[in-house]
């Protein structure tokens, strides 16, 4: 305890404020902290923020929870209490922690709420989906085989229907839907997206895949004409998209944003520098948004403040109206994935 009344203080005397290109924030310091992952609590309209800490914030302060963990990649709140994801699955009882022995504990991705029931994913193509039934964790067949599908590794909401990430045919990642008990391909299409992020906007849903960002609107996919790219070798590293009303905000090791062109070719007619969290606007352009960060590994939202987290740091900008003007327009650089389909 006293540990963490220490870290407290060091957390209030390292924080500073910063105005850089217009853009306000505020950038803090939590030392030893690495944070991975965050998690809006509308029950309390709090954020909690962890890795290898985990912080709670009100919106006007910040206090932190015991945390025996190395890391985690997942937190959720269920049935009035949290859990995290981390060498298994914890849940938090007000005051300490506890452990919920679960299978594959070196490999569950995420946690997810559906029917009312906690599920989490490995994965793996067998073994991938597990519930949570008040006492054990039991294994369920996600019931893809009859699409030639194996295993489930993530799930989405979108327009009050299920989504998830699967594998097809051993080993092509695709997005497949269930109605009626009954998994399907939406309209029909094998479209051929792993799905790491997504999030809903303009009642579109956005699914990351590699630096790339797709958009489905229950009819038809198409993909933005944008590449999110880092260092000389163009590798691509997106951690996270999230979305409020005002735009779709990517992070993660991001300094260039590239146009492409339909033929999946960098058209070199618009590219932007990046500060490792970009703006997707929702008047149709993109802006860099500067938090101070070196590297950004999630964005989240709390009384319309952007809070952005990363290694030992995290930043909160106020004011979105002094972003930088918008340096490339998504308008034009949309285009149908037609070509992206599965034959």
């Amino acid at each position: 305890m006293a540990f963490m009344k220490t870290i407290e203080i060091l957390f209030l005397i390292l924080a500073f404020c910063q105005i850089m290109n217009g853009q306000e924030y505020t950038k803090t310091e939590v030392p030893f902290a690495n944070f991975t992952t965050s998690f809006y609590d509308s029950s309390e309209n709090c954020l909690y923020a962890g890795g290898n800490i985990l912080v709670k914030f009100s919106g006007t302060s910040c206090s932190f929870l015991p945390n025996p963990f190395i890391d985690f990649n997942s937190i959720i709140k269920y049935k009035n209490e949290l859990y995290v994801a981390v060498n298994g699955v914890s849940k938090f009882d007000g005051s300490k922690w506890i452990n919920i022995k679960a299978p594959y504990t070196d490999r569950i991705i995420d946690l997810f709420i559906y029917n009312n029931e906690l599920y989490f994913f490995t994965g793996y193509l067998q073994d991938s989906l597990f519930v949570w039934n008040g006492e054990n964790w039991n294994k369920i067949d996600p019931g893809v085989s009859s699409i030639n599908c194996r295993g489930i590794i993530k799930m989405y909401y979108y327009n009050n229907e299920l989504y998830a990430n699967s594998s097809y045919d051993y080993g092509v990642a695709v997005i497949i839907k269930k109605a009626n008990n009954t998994w399907s391909f939406p309209n029909g299409s094998h479209f051929n997206t792993s799905g790491e992020h997504s999030c809903i906007f303009q009642n579109k849903m956005y699914l990351t895949y590699g630096d790339r960002i797709h958009a489905y609107n229950g009819l038809k996919w198409e993909t933005l004409g944008f590449a999110f790219h880092y260092g000389e070798y163009g590798s691509d590293y997106i951690t996270s998209i999230r979305s409020n009303d005002e735009g779709i905000f990517v992070c993660g090791k991001i300094d260039i944003v590239y146009t492409v062109n339909w033929e999946d070719v960098y058209d070199n007619k618009g590219s932007m520098h990046a500060n490792n969290l970009v703006m997707l606007c929702n008047d149709g352009n993109a802006s860099n948004l500067d938090v101070g960060l070196d590297f950004v590994s999630d964005v989240n939202f709390l009384n319309k403040r952007i809070y952005a987290f990363g290694d030992k740091f995290y930043s909160i900008m106020d004011n979105l109206n002094k972003r930088p003007a918008p340096q490339i327009s998504i308008k034009d650089t949309t285009y149908p994935s037609g070509h992206e389909h599965l034959s």
